[in-house]
């Protein structure tokens, strides 16, 4: 019978399996890729379900940083909903409307991590829409 260690450690694998397998559906023609990307990440939901079951039987299994609570819980919600919906307009080719929804957030001035990937999507959102003109 296996241990929740090792049933653990299989569903920490399994996640980082599937992480990966978002970001590629992302970056590939495998349409339509919100749904599926969307699939996959129910999937993980329910993987972290199980593994917070796991944490409830043997709360040493828990990584110390699921232990401490994120400085930066609400930032994440935040940036968040405004990668979902900069993605929205891009699948729907509305490019300027993508870049404008990363503007604004920087107008908000968030932490420098945040500050950092929204920059780094203006950037490829910017080459898009200038190859497009």
């Amino acid at each position: 019978m296996p241990s929740l260690k090792e049933l653990n450690d299989l569903l920490r694998d399994a996640s980082k399996s599937l992480d990966l397998a978002a970001q590629q559906i992302r970056d590939t023609p495998l349409e339509p890729r919100k749904e599926n990307i969307t699939t996959i990440g129910k999937v993980l939901a329910e993987i972290f379900k199980l593994k917070h079951k796991i944490y409830e039987i043997e709360p040493e299994l828990m990584p110390d940083k699921l232990k401490e609570k994120s400085k930066y819980a609400g930032d994440n919600i935040k940036y968040g909903k405004v990668s979902i919906s900069a993605e929205d307009f891009k699948e729907k080719g509305e490019i300027g409307k993508a870049i404008q929804v990363y503007e604004d957030y920087l107008k908000t001035d968030p932490p420098d991590f945040f500050k950092d990937m929204a920059l780094s999507e203006l950037k490829n959102l910017n080459k898009i829409e200038s190859s497009e003109n």
